[in-house]
């Protein structure tokens, strides 16, 4: 085979053939300009299809694509329920907190609760006995 710049790989197929008898040669050089037809007319726009699905997909299933769009806003709508959440909780500790500044404190139910809490009494309370199958009242 010859290497001619310039000259395509099916040229010098139907070059080297061109040497036998004249009628088989025709037939192979009308053989050959279909086929390259056939090529020049399937292989671009094969090409144009495989390019526009491969965007196609990208556009849909893609890190970008609109799959990809939708569990970004999910996240997003997580995100804001969960402020929503920390703001309501801050709220509630604020409502807790100012309980327990010493204009809104009531000492004696300061005193009562810190004494049931960790089960004391005062020296001047009375306390009553009582057993557990004697009911409270």
């Amino acid at each position: 085979m010859l290497f001619c710049p310039g000259v395509h790989g099916l040229d010098i197929l139907f070059w080297e053939n061109s040497f036998s008898d004249g009628k088989k040669d025709k037939n192979n050089v009308q053989i050959g300009r279909m086929i390259r037809r056939a090529v020049r007319a399937v292989v671009p726009p094969m090409i144009f299809l495989g390019i526009a699905g491969y965007f196609g997909w990208n556009a849909t299933q893609g890190d970008h694509g609109m799959k990809a769009y939708q569990q970004q806003l999910l996240l997003l709508d997580q995100a804001k329920q969960s402020q929503q959440d920390a703001i309501a909780e801050q709220a509630a500790w604020r409502r807790r907190v100012n309980g327990l500044r010493e204009q809104s404190l009531d000492t004696d139910t300061l005193d009562e609760r810190a004494r049931a809490m960790l089960n004391l009494a005062d020296k001047n309370d009375i306390v009553v006995p009582y057993d557990r199958r004697d009911p409270l009242y």
